[in-house]
């Protein structure tokens, strides 16, 4: 009886040496092949930039309100002559007429 003991028992120190041995190549493969060789170096990834022309579109329908509303009263009547901006132009500060005279 005591023979068996002893060959289960050095049954599993076997498989103990061979898992722990496994274990210890599978650390050493593992750093072998996914480490960065211990440099302290930053690796980056560089792409060429390139211009492109991106066209988009949106349709919708509704309903446009102004946000604020206005009473315009002038003591003088008159034809407008010019109008010195264009449609999208941006204005700013105070925009004075230069056709109509009193």
């Amino acid at each position: 009886m005591e023979r068996i003991g002893r060959r289960r028992r050095s049954r599993w120190l076997v498989l103990l040496v061979v898992l722990a041995a496994a274990a210890i190549g599978g650390f050493f493969a593992y750093q072998f092949w996914f480490s960065d060789s211990g440099s302290n170096e930053e690796t980056f990834n560089t792409y060429r930039v390139t211009t492109t022309t991106m066209r988009s579109t949106v349709t919708t329908s509704g309903e446009a309100r102004a946000m604020e509303e206005i009473l315009l009263s002038f003591g003088i009547a008159g034809r407008v002559s010019s109008v010195g901006v264009e449609l999208g132009d941006e204005v700013k500060g105070e925009l004075r007429g230069g056709g109509a005279r009193r």
